[in-house]
Order: C-alpha cells, then structure tokens, then sequence
C-alpha cells in the first residue's frame, strides 16, 4: 500500500461523485477501506477530489459523491489501506457519475 491506477476518460467530464464495486469473491479481506480520488486535466498536476475514510464493506455498487463536482480528464484511485491489512486490494469496477 498504498497502490493506485489512472483512468483517461479521453476528454474532460465533469464528475460529480464515483461509483465503486467491490469484488464478489473477496472474502480475503482485501477490499479498499480508506481511498482517495485525484483528478488532473492534463495526467500532471493532481488535485484531490474526495477522500472516504472508510469505504463501506459490503459487495454491489456505492455511489461516492463528491462534495463539489469538478471537472478533469483523468482520475486517480489510490488504495490507501483495506480491510485486512494485506499487501493487495481489488476491485471489480470503477466510474464516474
């Protein structure tokens, strides 16, 4: 940890909160806990979107919304702990909303 990927959305959206998954087979505990969202224009200069402490640890879909929309071209998710203390995490989807 902490580990983290980009997304190039190919164009500036504006974005007003993430969707996230968890994986259905993650019973090693390994779901995100505590994530932060970067967004940049240009894939550069990172500016932070949302911090969530504590990603509830359930399975399907969870709206994440931000407190004031932005807009940006790319998004960085970074894992910054999970639920089991381990050295991976997974997830089985990410968007914007």
């Amino acid at each position: 940890m902490p580990q983290w990927f980009i997304v190039d959305m190919k164009k500036e959206q504006r974005i007003s909160g993430f969707v996230f998954s968890n994986m259905v087979h993650s019973h090693t505990g390994a779901k995100p806990k505590r994530v932060r969202f970067d967004v940049s224009s240009d894939g550069i200069t990172w500016s932070t979107a949302l911090v969530v402490d504590e990603v509830p640890d359930i399975l399907g879909l969870q709206r994440l919304p931000c407190d004031i929309p932005v807009t940006a071209r790319y998004f960085k998710l970074i894992v910054e702990t999970n639920y089991n203390n381990a050295a991976f995490s997974y997830l089985s989807y990410i968007s914007v909303f």
